[in-house]
């Protein structure tokens, strides 16, 4: 009877293995989770949607299918058909390994084409930023088919995409007997009709795209378009590469930074007692759009406006032991995407270190790590051995290298110390600040890399800065310290190092704080109280969330500005939540396993404000109606745990834990 068992589970774990290869991995879990409905809602999200499409494919298939021989077979030995497949299975194997690598979901493919949707059936607040990236890479990997040898000869492939943001309509879709999960609506028609527009090798995103990632990508703007079922011109703009720097949002940059004086003040005289020559790690932890970048570029333009003062001020400067005449500022950060590229954030804090730009090529970046590696040999005669590993972190590959000679383990320790012996005699020259930003993202060997070296620079002129968020993600799997990525991290770096550690926890900004932030974005001296409520309430505190509110209030006329002063219209019930600020909510949603997620949406239909009461009744009636009441008690723990889970990422509070804005005064030094 046992063995049966194990036989029937070991089936139906197969069964549902072999389902994953057809459904996305999130889709799956919400039909576990209730089989008998096995029916995915309808809901709206924002997504960005790219189509790609093969041109020369139809040449190549009727060539291919010409030369079949009496006995079916081409003059390789593989009948057409055959070959035909093999070259599309390669196509769509490069291309979905991509989509899969930026969390992007094919939605289906369509002979030669492929739809892919970035923000469903799981949302990330840098969706836009995922699909042109992943567009890029697409095209990179379309160049073994531009000269594609075949039985008949050599034929080029090549691939025009088109990408656009925006709201669709995403759930099942078909009857009882056939359902897909697909998303619908005109933002996917518009993004059809962008890519029939692009030319072969050609990205073009739209104009809701565009406004995603300007700041990151180099874009071209195109004469407006008419197409298939638009009344209007449509902008398109074609995208031309990668901006290599991640700007601060320059709306923010232009304003006076509000509410972090005190921790601003602790970041510089940190960074004075590393001047010291004692070395420090940082930890500045905070929730999406709290201010944890712009507090540190605030530090960075105040540290380089003091050296500068000090070089000029010359008797000064003699007299200080402090301030050195150089300082390196290098920065990396971590990806949403990239927590399985090992040793990215490293690689980009040395990028900076080697002045290594990415139109460089092989030969240029191994020249760049020769030269600086041999100058600062000067200061560790032993630091020319570690140079054939520093090439192995930047993929230069080397005839008869000795890493050729060692195990994977040994070639890791040396690239650890490759890195530290670097840092450390590069820090002799010049006090280094090391910025490593949404650290929560970042990938397991430099997480590692990291601790190994922020154990050693106690003494060191070394002043290093993780950002991070408190609770937005599960703790990555290497730290293993269960509970809250930032928890986690912060437990993880801290151990054994109180002594030269510090971390900064910022806090929402206060209703004064949030009031004079308004002021300085609507260039105003006075708010009305029904516009400071509105503020207060909606944003909860969050910059991003107070700057984006109002941009959007503004953009859609429900507040103008009229006698000098701001006020909102009658349109305020019309008010919808920013895109920008959406994007964040939905990833944290989506980050909640589907129980609690189910827990959280039952709760909505409730209201802003729920009794736990009313909740557990709805909850027990929507369990008897899916299955028997045998299990109502574990059912009962079910939701507790779920209520447990919400309370703990800030989602919902507790009426007796409800933070108070106006008095929130609890920042961490």
């Amino acid at each position: 009877m046992k063995q049966n068992t194990t036989s029937q589970i070991q089936q139906l774990t197969s069964q549902i293995n072999a389902l994953k290869r057809y459904l996305p991995e999130r889709v799956v879990e919400k039909i576990l989770l209730n089989p008998s409905a096995a029916k995915i809602e309808g809901e709206f999200r924002l997504v960005t949607v790219l189509f790609a499409d093969l041109s020369g494919f139809t040449h190549l298939t009727e060539e291919l299918s010409k030369t079949v021989s009496e006995k079916g077979h081409t003059a390789s030995g593989k009948k057409g058909a055959e070959e035909i497949t093999e070259i599309v299975n390669s196509y769509f194997t490069k291309m979905l390994n991509i989509i899969l690598n930026y969390g992007g979901t094919v939605d289906k493919f369509m002979g030669d084409a492929i739809m892919v949707l970035f923000g469903a059936p799981v949302s990330h607040e840098d969706d836009s930023e995922r699909a042109v990236k992943a567009a890029l890479d697409m095209q990179s990997a379309m160049k073994p088919f531009e000269k594609l040898k075949t039985s008949q000869g050599v034929f080029s492939l090549q691939m025009s995409v088109g990408i656009n943001t925006g709201l669709v309509v995403a759930g099942n879709v078909g009857s009882e007997k056939r359902m897909e999960y697909t998303v619908m609506g005109d933002n996917v028609n518009l993004a059809s009709r962008i890519e029939q527009q692009a030319g072969p090798g050609e990205i073009l995103i739209s104009k809701s795209t565009c406004e995603k990632v300007s700041e990151l990508f180099e874009l071209k703007p195109l004469k407006p378009v008419k197409v298939k079922g638009k009344s209007d011109m449509i902008e398109m703009y074609k995208v031309l590469g990668l901006v290599r720097n991640y700007p601060v949002r320059l709306k923010q940059l232009q304003l006076q930074m509000v509410g972090r004086t005190k921790e601003l003040n602790s970041l510089k005289q940190l960074w004075e007692k590393t001047l010291s020559g004692n070395g420090q790690l940082v930890s500045v932890i905070g929730d999406a759009g709290i201010g944890k970048t712009r507090l540190i570029y605030e530090f960075k333009n105040q540290v380089f406006a003091e050296k500068k003062s000090q070089k000029n001020a010359s008797v000064r400067l003699k007299q200080s032991r402090k301030i050195s005449n150089e300082l390196l500022w290098l920065e990396g950060k971590g990806l949403s995407y990239g927590t399985s590229m090992l040793y990215w954030t490293i690689i980009e804090i040395f990028k900076n270190f080697f002045s290594i730009s990415d139109s460089d090529s092989k030969g240029t970046i191994k020249q760049k790590i020769h030269s600086k590696m041999q100058n600062l040999s000067q200061i560790d005669k032993h630091l020319n051995k570690y140079i054939p590993f520093m090439y192995n972190l930047f993929s230069i590959k080397e005839k008869n290298s000795i890493l050729d000679q060692l195990d994977a383990k040994t070639i890791k320790q040396n690239t650890f110390d490759a890195v530290k012996n670097c840092l450390f005699a590069q820090s002799k020259k010049t006090p280094i600040i090391m910025i490593l930003e949404d650290f929560h993202w970042t990938d397991s060997v430099s997480f590692e890399l990291l601790k190994y070296i922020s154990r050693r620079i106690e003494n060191i002129n070394i002043f290093i800065v993780c950002s991070y968020r408190k609770s937005d993600l599960p703790t990555p799997d290497f730290i293993g310290t269960g509970g809250q990525a930032g928890s986690g991290i912060t437990k993880t770096l801290k151990q054994g190092i109180e002594k030269y550690y510090k971390e900064f926890s910022l806090s929402e900004l206060s209703e004064t704080e949030s009031e004079t932030f308004s002021k300085l974005i609507l260039k105003t001296n006075h708010l009305t109280a029904e516009l400071k409520k509105l503020i207060i309430e909606q944003s909860g505190g969050n910059p991003l969330y107070v700057e984006e509110l109002l941009n959007s209030l503004v953009e859609n006329e429900i507040l103008k500005k009229q006698f000098g002063n701001w006020q909102l219209s009658a349109k305020i019930s019309e008010l919808k939540i920013p895109d920008s600020v959406e994007g964040i909510v939905m990833s944290r949603l989506d980050n909640l396993d589907e129980k609690t997620k189910d827990t959280l949406q039952t709760a909505s239909v409730i209201g802003k404000n729920f009794q736990y009461t009313i909740l557990k009744n709805i909850y027990i009636t929507n369990r008897i109606s899916r299955q028997s009441g045998d299990r109502l008690g574990y059912d009962i723990k079910e939701l507790d745990k779920s209520i447990s889970v919400l309370t703990e990422r800030d989602i919902i509070y507790k009426e007796s834990s409800l933070p108070n804005l106006s008095t929130r005064t609890n920042r961490q030094e």
